[in-house]
């Protein structure tokens, strides 16, 4: 069971967007602003099948949870709870706190709050909890909207005066600071539009943080979430507002904390714009929302955030999708590094724990981004879609889902996230997960989890395959990174003839085929194991033509049209690249080998840059190097996402006169 300290809950290159031509409908109804993970760097993914000790919990639903110790302590809009197998409803007005030990609700902790609690955060000493929502009063007491409660005996920290004059969204409390965000407008009577930083003691606020969220584009401003990097020198904001200082920033912020006073950070991007009614646009994200955000959680190394979003299917928008981001980015027009797509269903929480981006909503797929009809009477997902119902685990390299399914009823979504050393706590609004009974709240364990391994090619001084196109051997070379050695042929039993590119990782070999499969096998170097066909999930037939290639008016193909004419493949950072005969560029699709999913979009990575990509015929790629093959002759070139140097002839003719021509080529070190 969770012992470790939570703290905080609430609720490879440039990534083109891709057109989405068609909305969804929406589930109706307003989102609450969702929790998510506290900075817990987990080492795998956590297991499917929830503890059976959690409390059930009767109605409203659950927003936020934290964890000190043996305790954690959940907030949200209900306002009974009952303990798992035992008959007894308790009374527990919006916040109760549970004995992670024993799963009893504790009596000496019951605060009555006269309204909801949206977020919780652990005050620096582990001794209190601070709790910000739609409440106005604690225990009969005057509480505006943000209250210090004690953890040893539910009472109202009185010494802590912080008020706010309209809701409050989201605490945070990091490096020794609490952060406010919310539809508050003043807090302690000092003007603070959507964000303030409190003494997390006394709620004194803060004058070095005096920047304020204004201009929503349409409703009520708000600044419902927030999350700090651990280091505590960056804060990203995402909400309902379009200046931020007085300089344009719609819907999301990022806000540099190093400086006194605190100041908005050179960090911009337009992907998540907002209706204009003087602009004639189709493609603008729902209007049902004054802001499709829903949620921002830094990774726990602070490398990267991530950003969950509503709003429905929209084309080139961030609508429906989740997208990480990375922190070190400066300047306009920032890009995601990748983006998650459901075909038309709403995100509502993500929490981001090393090992895995959980995201949580009212997802019925992944990587579906090309829906044919409105989601809400599609019959299945569109190429590529995984089915992935209320809850994922995503690839943190490329956003692709893991194998990871414990499934949940949808509802509206998932609202709180908490991930500790133990497991993930799952708060939302309704009642199965990982196909039990667990109303609003679940627990999932880490032990029982998936270990996700090591996707790093071998070295570029590993010996060198390749499969002979004139006689279907496999032909292995020494080669120390500059010269290939002689070749010698491993006898497998199998005619490489047919092959169409290949790569060798963790002890498998992947083959793209003529007839348009992909396949994985076992290698070791001298002997090979039967094939296992790898599903294309829907990949097998191209996307409707108004979907285009990137930066192209090139409709997108089919997975299987461009395997069976591959020349070249090999697998680095997350990405599958590969080349097509006669095509002169250099193309990848996401691949997470661990669930053996391809990814939907297709990008183009090089147009050229040195390298004769319809010529091509064998390449592998490591330690910055990509070695290929092109009329005969074998080349080397540095590699980081696209040739970045000068290429070097290595072998062919005029120098070791060995004709290189292959159907594949790959590293293998035993």
């Amino acid at each position: 069971m969770p012992t470790t300290l939570g703290r905080r809950a609430r609720p490879l290159g440039l990534v083109c967007v891709l057109a989405l031509v068609l909305g969804a409908v929406l589930v109706a109804g307003t989102l609450t602003s969702p929790a998510r993970a506290q900075l817990t760097d987990q080492t795998r993914v956590v297991g499917a099948n929830p503890v059976d000790w959690t409390p059930h919990v009767l109605d409203g639903q659950v927003n936020a949870i934290v964890q000190v110790g043996a305790t954690a302590v959940v907030g949200g809009t209900f306002t009974q709870v009952q303990e798992a197998g035992s008959p007894t409803v308790l009374d527990r007005a919006y916040l109760f706190a549970v004995d992670t030990t024993t799963g009893q609700v504790l009596p000496g902790f019951a605060p009555v709050l006269n309204d909801e609690v949206e977020s919780i955060a652990v005050a620096p000493d582990g001794s209190a909890v601070i709790v910000a929502g739609g409440f106005t009063t604690v225990n009969g007491a005057t509480k505006r909207r943000i209250a210090r409660i004690n953890l040893a005996t539910g009472q109202v920290d009185t010494g802590f005066t912080a008020n706010a004059n309209s809701l409050g969204q989201e605490v945070v409390v990091r490096d020794g600071w609490l952060y406010a965000g919310g539809k508050f407008t003043t807090v302690n009577g000092s003007n603070r539009s959507g964000l303030a930083r409190l003494d997390p003691v006394t709620g004194a606020v803060d004058p070095a943080l005096d920047l304020p969220f204004t201009a929503p584009p349409r409703g009520t401003m708000g600044v419902p979430e927030v999350d700090v990097s651990p280091d505590g020198s960056t804060l990203v904001a995402v909400g309902n507002f379009s200046l931020v200082g007085g300089q344009s920033r719609i819907q999301i912020a990022m806000l540099d904390l190093t400086t006194t006073p605190v100041t908005v950070a050179d960090w911009q991007t337009d992907l998540f714009p907002v209706y204009n009614p003087n602009v004639l646009n189709a493609s603008w994200c729902s209007t049902s929302f004054d802001s499709y955000m829903r949620d921002v959680d830094f990774a726990p190394d602070g490398n990267y955030f991530v950003v969950a979003t509503t709003g429905s299917n929209r084309a080139t928008r961030l609508c429906d999708t989740v997208s990480r981001w990375e922190t070190s980015g400066r300047g306009p027009a920032q890009q995601p590094t990748w983006v998650s797509w459901s075909g038309g269903d709403s995100f509502t929480a993500v929490a981001v724990t090393g090992s895995a981006v959980y995201a949580g909503g009212h997802q019925q797929w992944m990587n579906n981004p090309y829906i044919a009809q409105a989601c809400g009477v599609c019959p299945g997902p569109g190429p590529g879609g995984i089915p992935r119902q209320g809850i994922a685990a995503l690839d943190p390299v490329n956003g692709l889902p893991f194998t990871w399914d414990p499934g949940r009823t949808r509802g509206m979504g998932v609202f709180g996230f908490l991930a500790t050393a133990d497991g993930l706590w799952v708060g939302s609004d309704t009642d199965v997960l990982g196909g039990e009974t667990h109303p609003k709240l679940g627990f999932l364990p880490l032990a029982g989890g998936i270990s996700v391994p090591p996707n790093d090619p071998y070295p570029i001084t590993a010996d060198l395959f390749s499969l002979d196109a004139a006689t279907g051997n496999l032909v292995r070379r020494t080669f120390d990174g500059s010269t290939p050695g002689t070749g010698t042929v491993v006898p497998t039993g199998v005619d490489w003839s047919q092959a169409r590119g290949s790569f060798a990782l963790n002890g498998r070999l992947y083959t793209g085929w003529s007839d348009g499969t992909f396949s994985v096998r076992d290698f070791d170097g001298t002997s090979v194991g039967a094939p296992t066909p790898i599903s294309l999930n829907g990949l097998e037939v191209a996307p409707p033509t108004t979907f285009k290639i990137p930066g192209t008016k090139t409709a997108i193909p089919s997975l299987s049209a461009q395997l069976a004419k591959t020349t070249g493949m090999f697998f680095d950072n997350g990405r599958l690249y590969y080349t097509v005969s006669g095509d002169n560029r250099l193309y990848y699709r996401y691949f997470t080998p661990q669930s053996r999913i391809i990814g939907a979009n297709l990008f183009v990575a090089s147009t050229g840059d040195g390298v004769p990509w319809s010529k091509v015929r064998g390449m592998t790629m490591s330690s910055g190097q990509l070695v290929y093959s092109a009329s005969g002759k074998l080349y080397r070139v540095p590699f980081n996402g696209k040739p970045v140097g000068a290429v070097t002839q290595i072998g062919g003719r005029g120098l070791d006169g060995v004709n290189y021509t292959a159907t594949g080529l790959f590293s293998y070190q035993p």
